[in-house]
């Protein structure tokens, strides 16, 4: 006859009370990802310094009107570019410190920094998206008037 006073779970294995359970095979995906992060920030900030290079050349060659030119451009695409790199590269190198020495608060600082990253990236695809559905609807209504841009007829 079956005894049906014992509990539910016997013979089960016992319940992990930590939680998420980090295994080697994931850390050896963290380790890779870590890698690759550090390649694509490094080579953010090479295309940073290459940006900042342009409006130097800028700024050199185009007297009032490039020192303008250069300012935008090292302050506009500057902090496009800057940014994500300075978090991608924070992400990489902490994650890959807190795998090292298993350091939670170090792997809880790494993916916040992934979280800026991916926030600051998608604000930006917003902003893009947002400027080409304008300038579809401004041109498409100068297309559906007859014409590209108004015209004076003498």
């Amino acid at each position: 006859m079956e005894n049906f006073d014992q509990p539910l779970d016997v013979g089960m294995a016992p319940a992990n009370d930590n939680g998420l359970a980090i295994t080697h095979e994931v850390r050896q995906y963290w380790r890779q990802t870590s890698a690759w992060a550090l390649f694509f920030a490094i080579l953010l900030f090479i295309l940073f310094g290459l940006v900042s290079l342009s409006g130097l050349i800028a700024a050199v060659a185009g007297g009032i009107s490039g020192i303008v030119s250069a300012i935008f451009i090292v302050v506009f695409y500057g902090a496009i570019l800057f940014f994500p790199g300075l978090y991608y590269y924070r992400f990489s190198i902490q994650l890959k410190q807190a795998l090292t020495i298993d350091d939670t608060d170090l792997l809880d600082r790494a993916f916040n920094n992934l979280k800026y990253y991916y926030r600051y990236v998608g604000i930006l695809m917003i902003i893009v998206l947002t400027l080409y559905l304008a300038f579809f609807l401004f041109f498409g209504a100068a297309i559906l008037r007859g014409g590209a841009f108004p015209t004076e007829q003498y």
